[in-house]
């Protein structure tokens, strides 16, 4: 039944990363300003990881980027690049956008 709850959400994120792949293709620019600072496609949420009770040991509360949206098992995607890829290492959310690495004069 969770799988079939599923189905929604997972399609939403389809057109989403349609979408995103339709606004590169027309050049229209996104906002930067939203994509978390640092290598990864998240930054860590510091309200809940701090009020985390003893049963949630090994948990770790994050705040995921707006643009990037998994897309059932295997399949995640950018909507800010605009592409879908099977890529483990962008399903372990690592930032493939290059952008707001936090690292001014990276040469």
């Amino acid at each position: 039944m969770k799988q079939i709850a599923r189905i929604p959400y997972i399609m939403i994120n389809y057109v989403s990363a349609i979408w995103g792949v339709t606004l590169r293709w027309l050049r229209i620019k996104r906002d930067e300003s939203i994509i978390p600072i640092g290598h990864y496609c998240y930054t860590p949420d510091y309200a809940k990881n701090a009020m985390k009770t003893l049963s949630e040991e090994g948990v770790y509360y994050i705040k995921t980027c707006k643009y990037y949206k998994p897309l059932g098992k295997y399949l995640t995607a950018c909507t800010f690049c605009g592409f879908i890829t099977e890529d483990p290492v962008f399903a372990d959310q690592c930032k493939s956008c290059g952008k707001n690495y936090g690292i001014e004069d990276y040469d």
